[in-house]
């Protein structure tokens, strides 16, 4: 299912398996707002001053970062800047960050498309966090996966 959400700072999508915030210029405490166990995933969509502050230090990340924190393990920021946090209730992962991502994945995979694993599942089963580069004018093979996906378009647009 194909879904377009305004950049609104609450929760817009929530399952067993994931809640979705399309944070626009998120205050220090969003992370605390997520009221259950799990991990929370985090992606820079836009804006230059982002902030993650783990253990009493301070990360800079820019368009095109990513994290994995404990929810309520962090405190992130953006002035003017949109973050998409997506929380794995019971998923227990450590502090992991990186990026920005690259212009395409670096393993082959259908239809001309490249994927690159950014964040790799802290145990059997669990979440990742994945870049799917999908070439303009791309028609992909309808296909299934053993688990929920959650595709979010960052750059380009979907037809």
């Amino acid at each position: 299912m194909l879904e377009i959400f305004p950049w609104t700072g609450s929760r817009v999508f929530s399952s067993a398996v994931a809640s979705v915030v399309a944070a626009q210029t998120p205050s220090w405490d969003i992370l605390q707002r997520f009221n259950s166990p799990g991990a929370v995933f985090g992606f820079v969509v836009d804006g230059d001053r982002t902030f993650l502050r783990h253990k009493c230090r301070l990360h800079g990340l820019g368009k095109g970062s990513y994290f994995v924190v404990p929810a309520g393990g962090a405190e992130l920021t953006s002035a003017g800047g949109r973050v998409l946090l997506i929380q794995a209730p019971g998923a227990d992962f450590p502090f992991m960050l990186g990026g920005p991502i690259e212009r395409a994945g670096r393993l082959r995979y259908i239809d001309g498309c490249t994927d690159s694993l950014l964040i790799p599942p802290w145990r059997m089963g669990e979440a990742c966090l994945n870049h799917l580069h999908i070439p303009a004018g791309t028609k992909q093979t309808m296909h299934t996966h053993p688990s929920d996906r959650i595709g979010v378009v960052f750059k380009g647009s979907v037809s």
